[in-house]
């Protein structure tokens, strides 16, 4: 059972100081190489704690999580590694090739986001990654330190969002095959039309209903480039 206090740090039995339950807080002490044992107790209850061995080298910065018990608390390390790549060693990688890079070399916080930035005509550059940042950062060499809880984002291209050549009610009446036409001018890639038998043969060929994911649309609606473009128009009777 979680329960919320805040807590006394110490280091070697020497106090470092006092946490509020839910903050993050940097503490400084001058401490010898090898092995030392961290204390967390709750404020005013030395009975209800939680400790765990670590190991000093050189010049150390460590960090430990904290989850607070009724009874105990339980102290973790938090693990240093380190990014498999440099920031300017992705270019051209699939998005979820590099995710998982991340994940395998420790990372425990990646996420990625898209970019809409790429014309039609360049399909062949969806998911490859656009920018990667480490706490905020894009720029990192190979060898930089990190904790595993570090905030990885990776930010990928696919196709921007695009907009009918005209609204819905233009289309109607004019001749489908140059709806069509102008539809896949625009970048549109699921075009897909249906004929209505009519024994008006000055109808023939005209636009009679159109609809964008099964919705009516203008110019100003943004839509990708996959999505579904239903055409319906007449035909002939007398058409084979």
């Amino acid at each position: 059972v979680f329960a919320i206090y805040d807590f006394d740090v110490s280091v070697d039995g020497n106090k470092l100081g006092t946490m509020d339950h839910g903050t993050t807080r940097d503490f400084d002490a001058d401490l010898a190489e090898g092995k030392h044992i961290l204390t967390v107790s709750e404020k005013g209850n030395a009975s209800v704690d939680g400790s765990i061995d670590f190991e000093v080298t050189e010049s150390s910065n460590l960090r430990f999580a904290v989850k607070t018990h009724e009874s105990n608390i339980d102290v973790t390390q938090i693990p240093i590694v380190r990014a498999p790549f440099a920031s300017a060693d992705a270019e051209g990688w699939r998005q979820q090739d590099v995710r998982q890079q991340f994940v395998d070399a420790g990372f425990e916080n990646v996420s990625v986001e898209e970019v809409g930035d790429l014309p039609p005509d360049q399909t062949d550059k969806v998911d490859q990654v656009h920018s990667i940042a480490i706490n905020g950062s894009d720029q990192y060499a190979k060898t930089d330190n990190f904790y595993s809880d570090a905030n990885v984002i990776i930010k990928y291209h696919i196709l921007a969002n695009i907009h009918p050549p005209m609204n819905e009610s233009d289309a109607h009446g004019k001749n489908y095959q140059e709806v069509i036409d102008a539809f896949t001018a625009a970048g549109f890639s699921n075009i897909h039309v249906e004929a209505e038998k009519t024994a008006d043969q000055g109808k023939d060929g005209q636009v009679t209903n159109m609809r964008i994911c099964g919705f009516g649309f203008s110019v100003d609606d943004a839509f990708y480039p996959s999505h579904d473009v239903d055409i319906e128009y007449w035909q002939d009777r007398k058409s084979t």
